[in-house]
């Protein structure tokens, strides 16, 4: 619940702040934040409490690769 009322502009206070500021450029940090957002995101959505209301674990996968992607470009 409490990552779920993070979201999306609070996120910073439920991770580690470190993974922004070890960034070497604000464009950097500000596509990490876009990353841990869009990670709890999937994670709220898996831990809904009713099991039709959860992301498809095919959507889950995309998004993880998605993120993956983006990370390793950066």
């Amino acid at each position: 619940m409490y990552a779920y009322m993070a979201l999306p502009d609070h996120v910073i206070d439920v991770i580690d702040g470190d993974a922004i500021v070890l960034q070497s450029t604000e464009a950097n940090a500000k596509k990490v934040e876009e990353c841990l957002v869009a990670t709890i995101k999937i994670g709220v959505s898996c831990s809904v409490d009713s099991p039709p209301q959860r992301m498809e674990i095919e959507i889950v996968v995309y998004e993880l690769q998605r993120i993956l992607d983006v990370l390793r470009n950066i």
